[in-house]
């Protein structure tokens, strides 16, 4: 773990400071075809020779140690850790079980550095008073990055909660709160909070997720859905000062195609700064019409 995140910071005596200086001349402003394949062979040397043991190791970070940040993970609290237990305690014993817990008990668990969250929550108070994301919002604390990523499972698995350290918490998955828009604008409200997001329909897990914890059909669609107007996702897109439009869909096991169409993805934008910053992001459009998961309205 933090083998990509240590080659960002540029941690080690083997880090390619000049290949990656060449690199972002080359490629941040007007990204051409090569950029994703020079990219990974910048990478693939520096990895070939990073060795945890001996380099500092970005995961042992705290997160937001340096700048503002924050991870993820949503939590069960009070009642919701009581039934947790007993399902687990009835699961482990072999014996047949229910889960059934209230989806008040769920919360969006944001790990950070205490005065940021502080901040972010009194903001979130002022900010969004009546927006579900902005009531679930939930302070867990500061943890180095290593913990924060094992307490956020964010692919689909088999993975069950489990017990955050000392906390009184259960953490549940890194589906919560997948745009965080609220939280960005609450923690910065002066700046510039840009979504990076795919086309498509890209919240079924989460949904799922939500649904196994207690949700009703009508918070589903407050919290997730693209279809609905009053959908908390699409307004936090219209609340976001630019949306970058990725396709995650063309991975399918090879992260080629997904470097490519990455850096020369659309960003939607009507923000003046971003429009007429000097060195403007090349493949800049104007807001998403018809393009679901990256539209801040619904589409039928």
């Amino acid at each position: 773990m933090g083998r990509m995140a240590s080659f960002y910071a540029g941690y080690g005596p083997t880090y390619d400071f000049n290949g990656l200086d060449n690199w972002l001349d080359a490629c941040a402003h007007r990204p051409r075809t090569t950029c994703g394949q020079e990219f990974k062979d910048l990478y693939e040397t520096y990895q070939l020779d990073f060795d945890p043991d001996r380099f500092p190791n970005r995961a042992d970070d705290q997160v937001g140690q340096y700048y503002p940040m924050l991870a993820v993970t949503g939590v069960l609290v009070g009642d919701g850790v009581t039934e947790w237990k007993r399902a687990m305690s009835v699961y482990l014993s072999a014996q047949p079980f229910s889960f059934r817990p209230s989806f008040d008990d769920v919360k969006f668990g944001y790990f950070g550095q205490t005065q940021d969250l502080d901040v972010i929550q009194a903001r979130l108070n002022e900010m969004y008073p009546d927006k579900e994301h902005a009531k679930k919002f939930h302070k867990i604390g500061p943890t180095p990055w290593k913990n924060a990523l094992a307490a956020s499972i964010s692919e689909p698995g088999l993975g069950n909660g489990y017990e955050l350290n000392g906390r009184n918490l259960i953490g549940v998955g890194g589906w919560a709160d997948p745009l965080r828009v609220y939280a960005a604008n609450a923690l910065h409200p002066l700046g510039k909070s840009i979504v990076l997001t795919s086309a498509g329909d890209i919240n079924g897990f989460a949904r799922a997720c939500a649904s196994t914890l207690g949700a009703t059909d009508e918070q589903l669609d407050v919290l997730l859905a693209l279809s609905t107007d009053d959908s908390e996702i699409l307004q936090q897109l219209g609340a976001a000062s630019a949306v970058w439009c990725a396709n995650w869909e063309l991975m399918n096991n090879d992260p080629d195609p997904l470097f490519d169409d990455g850096y020369g993805a659309p960003m939607a934008t009507e923000d003046p700064y971003l429009l007429n910053m000097p060195q403007s992001y090349a493949n800049t459009v104007p807001p998403f019409d018809d393009v679901l998961g990256c539209s801040a309205h619904s589409i039928s």
